[in-house]
């Protein structure tokens, strides 16, 4: 087993460098729901759907594809990205709706989230306040 010498806890790289244990980034959009079941055992993952990509899909479909990826697939460790982004193009109520759900399903899984904020920080601090146990990491922060 080779050792690590760098954790990148969110990428959208499908493969790693070498020397490097990541959380590879699983956009429900970039995924069938058929192919959550060919994730490599060696990895690991997090699902959700960001902010600016939530007029594109179903809520229900969605989050139910998400929830059954977390609960048939071990190495998916968080959830998201997910988020916050009053700049982008994006119905910024329907992105309040998604990302209590994807705390919903944070807490009930006990995963941590990995955060997208763009000049929302108030209104994510607000949200985050009604999920105390859930962990967060903010990435893309502005």
């Amino acid at each position: 087993m080779s050792e690590f010498l760098y954790c990148d806890i969110h990428t959208h790289n499908q493969i790693p460098p070498l020397n490097t244990i990541s959380v590879i980034n699983l956009n429900t959009l970039n995924i069938l729901p058929t192919s959550i079941f060919q994730l490599l055992s060696t990895q690991y993952y997090s699902i959700g759907i960001h902010p600016w990509f939530i007029n594109t899909v179903s809520l229900s479909s969605t989050m139910a594809n998400i929830e059954k990826a977390l609960f048939t697939q071990p190495n998916i460790i968080a959830l998201g990205e997910t988020g916050l982004d009053k700049i982008y193009n994006s119905n910024f109520r329907d992105q309040i709706i998604f990302l209590h759900k994807h705390f919903e399903l944070a807490t009930i899984y006990k995963k941590p989230l990995i955060l997208h904020c763009v000049k929302a920080v108030n209104e994510l601090l607000a949200i985050k306040q009604s999920y105390k146990n859930v962990k967060c990491i903010i990435h893309g922060f502005s």
